[in-house]
């Protein structure tokens, strides 16, 4: 996602390695997605939106933490959990 964020021009190069510097050193762990299809799929179609970031949005529900994003749909339709990485400390 980083490469997509670099090659659009939201971020520059430098802030991109950053990022995945950071990334690296706060322990991101896999978790399965078994259980957010469903609600993930329906969120998905009625926002018009990827099923894939919708899983996103269904993690970060159910863990109860914010999703970092530049998507601007994604930061309009799901204010709740979306924020700007910049937003979050």
């Amino acid at each position: 996602m980083v490469w997509k964020y670099v090659r659009a021009g939201h971020v520059d190069l430098g802030d991109g390695l950053e990022s995945l510097r950071w990334a690296a050193q706060i322990g991101i762990e896999s978790v399965g997605v078994g259980a957010l299809w469903e609600s993930s799929l329906a969120r998905a179609v009625s926002l018009d939106h990827p099923a894939y970031d919708m899983l996103f949005v269904q993690l970060a529900h159910r863990e109860s933490i914010p999703l970092a994003t530049y998507d601007k749909r994604l930061l309009a339709h799901c204010a709740e959990v979306a924020r700007r990485p910049s937003d979050i400390r």
